[in-house]
């Protein structure tokens, strides 16, 4: 259940979001081919980060091994844990502290 999302590279939008199935496969799908960054984060591992370029009608295999972060585990007691993205009816509710954002992101206030 790793989080698994692209972000187009020099941007902090996320284009296209999913989690990996018990197996630790994610797909990707109806997003623009250029270059992006693909971002794979789960608790208890270092954060994944490598720019790739998709190319049109293709279909792109990445094959990656998360690192294990026993520095930051190390202190650590997990005592609950919160959902990423719920859905309620037909609404999707992000719980936006755990997304980071880029330096140029900008902030909006509803």
């Amino acid at each position: 259940m790793a989080t698994v999302y692209i972000i187009p590279a020099g941007d902090t939008l996320v284009t296209s979001f999913t989690f990996t199935d018990k197996a630790g496969t994610a797909l990707l799908k109806d997003f623009a081919a250029g270059k992006y960054i693909v971002n794979i984060q789960m608790l208890g591992f270092k954060p994944y980060a490598k720019e790739t370029v998709f190319e049109p009608m293709t279909v792109k295999r990445l094959s990656v091994a998360l690192e294990e972060d026993y520095e930051k585990l190390k202190g650590a007691t997990i005592t609950e844990m919160g959902d990423l993205v719920t859905m309620k009816g037909d609404t999707l509710i992000y719980n936006a502290t755990s997304f980071h954002t880029g330096s140029n992101a900008n902030s909006v206030t509803c």
